[in-house]
């Protein structure tokens, strides 16, 4: 595929990512409180958007845990293709913590001002479960920066380290969405999915990186 191509078939993938994941979210959000008329629809939507950048860090942490297990097998899904999905839906993450972020500070109710963007502690509402949110949507901007800049200067081949940080931002995100929410009972299906489905597929990858360390050790 020609870079023209691909860079295409991002974009296309990217946006049919954010729709499914803003319908995801609205319908969600809908099921808890008519939007109509409704004054908290700043929050709804606040919620929505969040839910949606829950479910696309959760496909994306699972799709980076899958390629990084399948890489350099003989899989039924080539590796390029997990690749390629990975990368469009970082795009998609950024637009919609973006989205939620905004709607919360629109919201006169929320109790989330500009300072709980930099200060712990300092929302009004549930400040421990914002200050973990916004410690994560940081951690993802670091990581979709260093990302973007992959070989290029200052980062060059540093963004692998830096992307690493993806796994505290799931935790922190995970537990973020957990203690923020006043729908958690709601989506504890979700919560608990999300949750077993990335612990799972961590173990695969978490073995095969010690499995060299432990056969150095038996020759040793």
């Amino acid at each position: 595929m020609s870079r023209g191509g691909a860079v295409t078939y991002r974009g296309a993938t990217a946006a049919a990512v954010v729709a499914l994941c803003c319908g995801a979210g609205f319908v969600f959000g809908d099921l808890l409180t008519p939007l109509a008329h409704n004054r908290m629809l700043p929050w709804i939507v606040g919620r929505a958007t969040g839910i949606g950048a829950f479910v696309a860090l959760t496909a994306l942490t699972l799709l980076g845990l899958v390629f990084r297990r399948r890489a350099g097998t003989n899989p039924k899904v080539h590796p390029e293709s997990i690749l390629r999905l990975h990368v469009a839906l970082g795009p998609a993450l950024v637009a919609l913590i973006v989205a939620h972020v905004g709607s919360l500070l629109a919201d006169r109710y929320a109790g989330v001002g500009w300072a709980a963007l930099v200060v712990p502690g300092s929302a009004t509402y549930r400040p421990g479960a914002v200050t973990y949110g916004m410690a994560a949507a940081w951690l993802v901007m670091v990581v979709a920066a260093t990302a973007a800049l992959a070989g290029r200067r200052p980062v060059g081949k540093r963004w692998a380290v830096a992307h690493r940080l993806a796994y505290p931002a799931f935790v922190l995100t995970w537990v973020h969405g957990v203690l923020a929410g006043s729908d958690t009972t709601a989506l504890r299906g979700l919560y608990i999915a999300a949750g077993l489905a990335v612990g799972v597929a961590t173990v695969p990858v978490i073995n095969r990186r010690s499995s060299p360390q432990r056969s150095g050790v038996a020759g040793s």
